[in-house]
């Protein structure tokens, strides 16, 4: 008879128990693995010394090849780790939002009015996908809480690749130790993971950066800050109570003497010295050494037609290859009309950045102002910014029903090639 493994802890208990080790992420682990497989919170998901325990004659033994009714050994600690691994689910979908009670403490912060019901696990999967250490979210609620949970599941996942693949290294990284473990099925000298780009994700704990001045009358922003601590993600929060036209925190601007000056004397300027939150970096992103420009922004508040006037003053503060999401993109008028320059592949708001006109100096010297951005650029030595671009509809509802995916492409920016094939 197989034996069976030991019962899984939730979600919960999982994410407050492995916190520790992922969340922070700039110490050095020894590695236990060079001496053989260790436990993880959650990864098989089971107690490797079950065996040793005894906590029940069924779960401790099991029938080894030997055809004599009754005889039963005892399972040693490696064998039932090895079977409690084949039913542990793979590190990607361990996350904390799969978990009954999580869903339900969500649930409080929700306004159907919102329209995020699916919004959520959405922006889940996709920051779990390309793994964002910094997003900046304009606009609190109840996608907030997916953004974090999945900021901490990122960072328990690279912890656990860590610890049990040795995936922040590569051969001959560290003399006398080995380099990563062999993936099954590949080659053994095959690197399964890119080991600088791990350390890099472990330098330190996610943080979200919400901005929200709580003036929404269905406003749920209120709520984000106890539903964290109640699910023990708060400690990757950072709470901005300010106008969202003033401008990115400077925990999230690309130099914060730089961005000052250029709002300097601007009413955006003035509003911001009025929030002391805005005037130096974060208490979180200065402790943790991660200010700088975002790997994602999120724009969910009413910014409508001013989209180009919004994202000329936030696209500096989200790095290269970094994506931003806006709400609400494709079946409202105001924001159709943007999409559908983008579709064109008019990106107004970096024309306008490159020279820091105004429109209506532009008009002026340029009256024709609908013809082909490649035909405009062409006049011009500066080069812009490439931008990809995706929507996505829910087709069953007319209002709060879609969201927009930019991504970022500097000129001389792009993924990396790793192999011939696969």
């Amino acid at each position: 008879m197989r034996a069976h493994p030991s019962k899984r802890r939730s979600s919960d208990e999982d994410s407050h128990a492995s916190g520790k080790d992922a969340s922070e992420g700039t110490s050095t682990e020894e590695d236990a693995s060079d001496e053989g497989p260790s436990s993880d919170e959650g990864a098989s998901d089971t107690d490797a010394s079950a065996s040793d325990t005894g906590s029940s004659s069924d779960d401790a033994t099991a029938t080894r090849g030997d055809t004599r009714p009754g005889r039963r050994v005892p399972m040693t600690a490696t064998a039932s780790a090895a079977l409690a691994a084949l039913d542990a689910p793979p590190p990607g979908a361990r996350g904390g939002i799969f978990d009954r009670r999580w869903l339900e403490l969500a649930a409080k912060t929700h306004d159907p009015h919102m329209g995020a019901e699916n919004l959520g696990p959405s922006l889940y999967a996709l920051a779990r996908f390309v793994k964002p250490k910094t997003v900046l979210e304009i606009g609190a609620g109840y996608t907030s809480l997916f953004l974090l949970q999945a900021l901490r599941d990122n960072d328990e996942e690279l912890a656990y690749l860590r610890r049990e693949k040795r995936a922040d290294r590569e051969a001959g990284d560290v003399p006398g130790k080995a380099g990563q473990k062999p993936m099954a099925g590949m080659p053994p000298d095959a690197a399964w993971f890119d080991a600088a780009e791990t350390r890099r994700l472990l330098s330190s704990p996610s943080v979200l950066h919400c901005v929200d001045d709580l003036s929404h009358a269905f406003c749920t922003a209120r709520e984000i800050k106890k539903a964290a601590e109640r699910l023990g993600i708060a400690r990757h929060l950072e709470m901005y109570d300010g106008d969202a036209w003033a401008g990115a925190p400077p925990a999230c601007r690309p130099g914060a003497q730089g961005a000052d000056a250029a709002l300097r004397g601007s009413p955006e300027r003035k509003r911001a010295k009025r929030t002391k939150s805005r005037e130096s970096c974060s208490r979180v992103s200065s402790e943790l050494g991660v200010c700088g420009p975002v790997d994602m922004l999120w724009v969910d508040f009413g910014v409508g037609h001013r989209l180009d006037a919004f994202l000329r003053l936030y696209w500096p503060s989200v790095k290269p290859g970094g994506f931003v999401v806006v709400h609400s993109t494709v079946t409202n008028r105001a924001t159709r009309a943007w999409l559908e320059r983008v579709r064109r592949g008019e990106f107004a708001w970096l024309d306008e950045r490159e020279t820091g006109d105004t429109d209506e100096k532009k008009r002026e010297r340029d009256p024709d102002r609908s013809e082909a951005p490649s035909a405009r650029s062409s006049r011009g030595s500066v080069s812009r910014d490439e931008v990809h671009h995706v929507s996505f509809l829910e087709p069953h509802k007319r209002y709060q029903n879609a969201f927009t995916v930019l991504q970022k492409r500097p000129n001389g920016w792009g993924e990396p090639v790793y192999t011939d094939e696969a």
